[in-house]
């Protein structure tokens, strides 16, 4: 399955799945961002890996698809080769600087891949899938620092050849119940196990503190409890607006809102739900015109937050249209239950009394 993790945007997805690519992945994203903020600068950009992700071939007609790191990637070619595995294909994974080459083993019912990574370099796995959902694989890079899911069972041995990966595969993985490795099954699976990697993790409210300090301390870094709390509230963030886009995905589609209308709408609509951070209520709920002489914006922060504690982010939001006495300039329009439960609603735009003034002098004529 996938391990990602491998420094911030090379998350090593090794599917089959190689779901030991991830967690490298976010490695190297936590490291990164570790370092940033250790060191002093930290920028919230780029700091969380994607919840999904897609293969996109690679065009080999285009000079501008060349490999990154091409000698280290040919050698690694060359050792698979040698050790039985023939090649599924090459690809990029879409908004990564990060690109794939796929191997299947007939004999061993294996899948083999290369990494290929602007930054992080290069890197294989050898990996195995089971009819049960279970994975096993074997890495080339170093131990990530992240929990492992708890359906993949994975060995990293820095630096050693494909041959020595398979071997060590060979000897830990069991014999039989094994998922075939067709190479037209490669794309699909190498997606799913990110996804299934991805939805676990979300599921835990993404980093723990454990897993925060745990890579720190792998990198010789001291991390502060605010700085396991800015993380974490990065990766909670970054999960709230995740969840927000697929529920809102989900109510176009039950709603049967024609595309003209949805589009027409589309930038006044905010989804509400008890997966937002405090402070992304904040952001959504409060009118930057809204004038409170006894409050400033710390303050009404704060109150927020009082109230996503006590009670709930989606019952703190309409306490906040309260407050503002803002109730009239929001309509709910619907309700999903799935990915989670979620309020759709609209902002509705005051109408301004000169233009109107002005509409009805030209609906004289």
């Amino acid at each position: 399955m996938i391990t990602f993790l491998k420094l911030v945007a090379a998350f090593i997805v090794a599917i089959i799945v190689l779901v030991i690519a991830v967690l490298i992945f976010i490695r190297w994203k936590f490291r990164s961002f570790l370092k940033n903020m250790m060191d002093a600068a930290a920028s919230a950009s780029g700091t969380v890996p994607p919840y999904r992700i897609t293969l996109q071939p690679k065009d080999d007609d285009d000079d501008d698809e060349d490999w990154m790191h091409e000698s280290e990637v040919e050698q690694l070619s060359h050792e698979f080769a040698e050790a039985g595995f023939t090649v599924i294909g090459d690809y990029d994974v879409e908004g990564l600087p990060l690109q794939v080459r796929a191997f299947q083993h007939q004999e061993y019912q294996a899948y083999g891949v290369i990494y290929d990574h602007a930054v992080v370099g290069t890197w294989s796995d050898v990996v195995r899938r089971y009819a049960d959902d279970t994975s096993w694989t074997v890495s080339s890079t170093k131990q990530h620092g992240m929990d492992a899911a708890p359906w993949h069972t994975a060995w990293y041995l820095s630096g050693e050849p494909v041959a020595t990966l398979l071997k060590k595969l060979l000897e830990t993985s069991p014999g039989s119940g094994y998922q075939k490795a067709g190479a037209d099954h490669f794309v699909d699976r190498f997606e799913t196990a990110y996804k299934r990697e991805m939805d676990w993790r979300i599921e835990r409210g993404g980093a723990t503190e454990q897993e925060i300090r745990r890579i720190a301390e792998m990198n010789n870094k001291e991390c502060s409890e605010e700085e396991v709390q800015q993380i974490q509230h990065l990766w909670k963030s970054a999960i709230g607006d995740f969840l927000s886009e697929r529920a809102l995905n989900s109510w176009r589609k039950v709603s049967g809102i024609p595309s003209r209308e949805y589009n027409r709408i589309v930038e006044q609509l905010i989804v509400v739900h008890d997966r937002l951070t405090a402070d992304q209520i904040f952001d959504l709920a409060y009118d930057p015109d809204f004038d409170d002489e006894e409050e400033d914006e710390d303050s009404r922060r704060n109150m927020v937050k009082e109230s996503c504690s006590a009670e709930s982010p989606t019952v703190a939001f309409k306490r906040i249209l309260e407050h503002q006495k803002s109730e009239s300039n929001w309509k709910q329009l619907g309700e999903v239950q799935k990915p989670l439960k979620a309020e759709i609603w609209e902002h509705q735009e005051e109408e301004d009394e000169d233009d109107n003034g002005r509409q009805n002098e030209d609906d004289d004529f």
